[in-house]
């Protein structure tokens, strides 16, 4: 009983509260337009640019780190030597050794976290920009709504990707992308730079 109420309850409250829409789709006053967001980001220009220069300050990165575990690992060797020959000093070597292993663990987590920053950062401006075409070929076209294409099951509207996509590559080829940061890391005194 309860549960039939409910349902009366919650179709009445439906009905009512979607009649404004239903009203301006007979009207035929509700044009829609359809948008691929993830294909226009994804095939756009400008994240190829943004991925390039990520990627290249990861990959200098990884060659910084390779060049550091070669130095790691002759400590390491050496810190066996001293084991082996009984030296009163190990103790200290292998605290001294584990402290240098910890510090390069956070200084590679600290360039890491920037870079994923710098890289959500920049990709967020590539999201606002294409809001903005968006927005003005609504303006312009007279769209009333955009549906991005992942919701749409049946598309009747007018697919505008391609227009945002061409636009996106025209207006945004490329952008600053601000690695300062990391910059201003690699001068300072930290693990990787003993």
């Amino acid at each position: 009983m309860m549960r039939s109420l409910f349902s009366s309850f919650f179709l009445f409250f439906s009905l009512f509260f979607s009649a404004p829409l239903f009203a301006v789709v007979a009207d035929n006053s509700l044009k829609i337009a359809i948008v691929n967001f993830e294909k226009v980001i994804q095939e756009s220009k400008i994240n190829v640019y943004i991925q390039k220069n990520v990627d290249e300050k990861r990959e200098e990165l990884q060659v910084y780190v390779e060049k550091f575990e070669v130095k790691l690992r002759e400590k390491e060797s050496h810190l066996k030597d001293l084991q082996n020959k009984n030296d009163p000093s190990v103790s200290k070597a292998k605290t001294d050794f584990e402290n240098k292993v910890t510090d390069v663990q956070n200084s590679i987590k600290a360039r890491s976290k920037i870079l994923s920053r710098v890289f959500g950062e920049a990709r967020n401006r590539v999201t606002t920009k294409v809001m903005d075409i968006i927005k003005d070929i609504a303006e312009k076209q007279g769209y009333t709504l955009f549906l991005p294409s992942s919701v749409v099951i049946y598309q009747n509207g007018h697919d505008i990707t391609e227009k945002v996509a061409i636009r996106l590559d025209k207006e945004m080829p490329t952008i600053e992308i601000d690695f300062s940061e990391l910059s201003d890391l690699a001068t300072k005194k930290d693990a990787l730079n003993d």
